[in-house]
């Protein structure tokens, strides 16, 4: 078995061949751009009580379709129960909305 060293790395970049890794990394990136213009309306909301969540639903029902961008720009710096709301806790709340059925992709 080959040892690798700090040479493979050098000779990589010299033949401009991209790295295993730049793959997955711009697979990911392609798909939180795919969901960031993804659009959502809503869908079952009985068990959304209180919180961030509840207010992340009734923005979204007032507006009737929103995307990740419109929910970022309405909430980010926001506080709520003691946590501030940054653009990677939208992006996780619209991933847990939308598989639990609260939100819905629009046609």
């Amino acid at each position: 078995m080959k040892k690798k060293t700090a040479l493979d790395g050098k000779q990589r970049a010299a033949i401009d061949r991209p790295d295993e890794k730049s793959g997955a990394e711009s697979a990911a990136r392609r798909a939180a751009k795919s969901e960031t213009a993804a659009k959502f309306t809503i869908g079952s909301t009985e068990t959304v009580k209180r919180g961030f969540l509840l207010e992340l639903v009734k923005f979204a029902k007032e507006k009737g379709t929103v995307d990740a961008a419109m929910l970022i720009a309405e909430f980010n710096g926001r506080q709520f129960d003691g946590r501030k709301v940054t653009a990677e806790r939208v992006h996780r709340y619209v991933a847990y909305c939308r598989n639990h059925g609260i939100f819905k992709l629009a046609k």
